[in-house]
Order: structure tokens, then sequence, then C-alpha cells
């Protein structure tokens, strides 16, 4: 499934907090890999708003 994200753009999330992050506004695409599960599931979301936007 494909998400809205908040900070624009789009975004798909898969098992362990795999992230791919499309911004057409930015022409920028963004991919997480690794192990997120619990409270730290939407980290990658926090360091695309905080850090990368």
């Amino acid at each position: 499934m494909w998400w809205i994200n908040y900070f624009g753009g789009y975004h798909a999330n898969g098992f362990g907090g795999q992230y791919m992050f499309v911004v057409p506004e930015s022409n920028l695409i963004v991919v997480f890999t690794g192990e997120v599960f619990g409270e730290d599931f939407f980290m990658p979301q926090l360091a695309m708003e905080r850090y990368i936007i």
C-alpha cells in the first residue's frame, strides 16, 4: 500500500521498518532498511521530516 506523507509526497512501508519515500516536489526518493519495531517503527518518518526534507 501507498500512504500520503504529511510533509509531502507518499511512501510505502514494509516488514521491520523498511520504508520507501517519494517526494516529487523535491525530486527525492529515500529508502530505509533495517529492523525497527515497537515505538521506534515511525523513526524513518521522523528522520525524513527533521533531517532530510
